[in-house]
């Protein structure tokens, strides 16, 4: 996890791509799950396109199927600054 200061974020824009450590690829859902658990993460915020969307979904799912009381609110925005 990344820690947003005001310090970290305060040339941000200045910057191209992403800061937040992203990815194109797949996801394991039980990782997703176990990191979620281990840090007592109630609420996930999902910033992005379709494909991340479906994504959250998939996570919504495995939450519901394992009675996780996760919120999960997905937001549309692209992240690449462009």
């Amino acid at each position: 996890p990344i820690l947003l200061t005001p310090e970290w974020v305060n040339n941000i824009h200045h910057q191209g791509g992403s800061a937040l450590q992203t990815s194109r690829g797949g996801l394991d859902e039980t990782q997703v799950l176990q990191f979620l658990q281990q840090r007592n993460i109630s609420h996930l915020y999902i910033i992005g396109g379709d494909g991340t969307h479906r994504a959250a979904y998939k996570v919504h799912q495995a939450c519901r199927a394992q009675n996780l009381n996760i919120a999960i609110a997905g937001i549309p925005k692209t992240i690449d600054n462009d």
